[in-house]
């Protein structure tokens, strides 16, 4: 939509105009921010939970399943909003919706941000909590490495 209103107002320039060249490159950074989060990609990568936005795969992150302490299902607010969003020292949220969300607690603070948690949106919230649970009792299971 953004990327749509910069580009009529570009149109209505001339083309020597330095603000037209902008213009146009800002529409196409929205177009392709827009493509970006139209999907949320949740993946099993083996040891690793994969969360990535859209098919460029520019925004998100590997979770492996041995830094996850616990999964419940809970469900995000307009505060969090659509998309990336989040809190240093606290939580981050990937969604593509409010709604139902499958909330991630980490064994020890995570990366530069020092996440606790994480919220991922999804449609099946059950399924994929359920899914979490049995693999961080596998991890459990196969005791810590020497």
């Amino acid at each position: 939509m953004a990327g749509g209103a910069l580009l009529a107002i570009a149109l209505m320039l001339p083309l020597e105009d330095p603000r037209f060249i902008f213009l146009i490159a800002l529409a196409a950074l929205c177009l392709v921010l827009g493509i970006c989060f139209r999907y949320l990609r949740v993946r099993d990568e083996g040891d690793a939970l994969s969360v990535w936005f859209g098919p460029l795969l520019i925004f998100g992150m590997q979770i492996p399943y041995k830094e996850m302490a616990s999964v419940e299902i809970a469900r995000t607010g307009l505060i969090f909003g659509i998309g990336v969003h989040g809190l240093p020292f606290w939580r981050i949220t990937y969604n593509l919706a409010v709604g139902e969300c499958v909330r991630v607690t980490f064994k020890r603070r995570r990366g530069w941000l020092r996440l606790k948690s994480i919220d991922i949106g999804t449609d099946d919230a059950e399924g994929l909590a359920a899914y979490l649970n049995e693999r961080i009792a596998a991890q459990a299971a196969k005791g810590p490495r020497p």
